[in-house]
């Protein structure tokens, strides 16, 4: 697993045995590398670039952790602004129409902290949209009225991040990042933990425009400079 989620990382430190590892030793190798260096070990994590719309397996984000729970499009027609950009401003990004476009991931478990770091972008539609980035009792992320975003954490009180469409990172402890990575601070701690799937351009009915490029969540609650690793590690990487 260690080796697996740091495939496409530099390497900064090499573990070397002169013996077959016991599972005892490999779990304390693990446990210091996940101290270590956090950022390189998301629960869950999709990623978009190098996917176009001529790819046979299009319509499935997989997860790069390799757990399995991958995100599958529905109704996308693979064309500019409803698919693959290739091109524009928004190159390199999957973009959903707003109108019947779905993504959605398998049912997953969140505690009650985590991390939620990812390069996403909602699109101005002009309305309030009850959809955005969504999984009930962790994290909402709903496409507000021209160019806000609000942002709802373990069912506490509504944020509203006027005059952006993204944020980098999110934590579970009331934390919000920018995309200059300023930091706002919504401090009301509550305890909630979900199981249920997320999803990315529609909730429920609702329906929006979202450039989706990668996301991943983490298990923890990381400071400001994790969160910064991890943003910029979740780059490098390319769909599997």
């Amino acid at each position: 697993n260690i080796i697996e989620n740091c495939t496409n990382a530099a390497i900064w430190e090499l573990v070397i045995l002169d013996h077959d590892a016991t599972e005892e030793e490999l779990t304390k190798i693990k446990d210091y590398f996940v101290k270590t260096y956090p950022w390189l070990f998301p629960d869950q994590a999709w990623t978009v670039t190098g996917k176009t719309n001529e790819d046979e397996d299009r319509a499935t984000i997989a997860n790069i952790t390799g757990n399995g729970n991958d995100l599958i499009l529905s109704n996308f027609g693979f064309a500019e602004g409803s698919g693959y950009n290739e091109e524009g401003e928004y190159a390199g990004y999957l973009v959903t129409d707003g109108v019947d476009d779905k993504i959605i991931s398998s049912i997953f478990k969140m505690g009650n902290d985590w991390t939620v770091i990812g390069d996403w972008e909602l699109i101005n539609t002009g309305k309030n949209d009850n959809a955005g980035i969504v999984k009930f009792d962790s994290i909402v992320i709903y496409n507000y009225n021209y160019n806000s975003v609000l942002i709802n954490i373990k069912n506490s009180r509504n944020i509203l991040i006027p005059d952006q469409n993204t944020v980098n990172a999110i934590c579970s402890d009331g934390r919000i990042y920018s995309k200059d990575w300023k930091e706002s601070i919504y401090n009301e701690e509550t305890e909630s933990t979900s199981k249920n799937f997320l999803t990315i351009g529609y909730s429920g009915n609702a329906y929006t425009k979202i450039a989706f490029k990668n996301l991943a969540i983490y298990p923890t609650v990381l400071s400001r400079e994790d969160c910064i690793k991890a943003y910029n590690y979740l780059q490098t990487l390319k769909a599997k």
